[in-house]
């Protein structure tokens, strides 16, 4: 992640988004979205409830601008942590208060509705449209006049930072195509 983080401080016209794709069976129990059995893993993590509970940190009241940011690098950080249960405390405990208790948390898990599971459900979407077969998976997309040219997508599985570099300048390319 810091080569990324690098990479975005040294370039103006590079900007990163972050989406989710837990490759849990069930695709996380959202109405309408279907995941490839080839992309699955069996393994329980918790990796759905872990990216709804990203959203529902960066959604909920008085959030900061990078907070679900921060809670996506501490599930990075505790991605080697057992049992998942812990894993998931250790990602959200941080962000609990008074104005975002446990309960509002559970709630949002339990649900799946509302703004962080539609966000979710449209990530799993365009994961399975693009066929992500792993994580973490890069995706550079051109974007021409504020609007992503989706179907130029590049899909990097990994963390190559010299592939990142050339996907780049390859988009460049082709936005400065006539």
């Amino acid at each position: 992640q810091r080569p990324l983080a690098a990479l975005v401080a040294a370039d103006p016209g590079v900007a990163v988004r972050f989406f989710h794709y837990p490759r849990e069976l069930g695709a996380c129990g959202l109405p309408g979205v279907e995941i490839p059995a080839h992309t699955l893993t069996a393994v329980n993590g918790r990796a759905c409830d872990l990216s709804l509970a990203i959203a529902c940190i960066g959604e909920r009241p008085g959030a900061a601008a990078d907070d679900g940011i921060a809670a996506l690098a501490a599930a990075f950080a505790a991605f080697d942590m057992r049992p998942a249960s812990a894993r998931l405390a250790a990602v959200v405990d941080p962000f609990l208060s008074d104005d975002f208790p446990r309960r509002q948390l559970d709630r949002c898990l339990r649900e799946r509705k509302g703004a962080p599971a539609e966000q979710l459900a449209a990530h799993l979407r365009y994961g399975a449209a693009l066929d992500v077969r792993g994580t973490p998976t890069i995706v550079v997309v051109p974007v021409q006049d504020g609007t992503p040219q989706w179907p130029s997508a590049q899909v990097l599985p990994g963390r190559g930072g010299e592939r990142l570099r050339e996907a780049i300048a390859a988009a460049r390319r082709m936005n400065a195509t006539p």
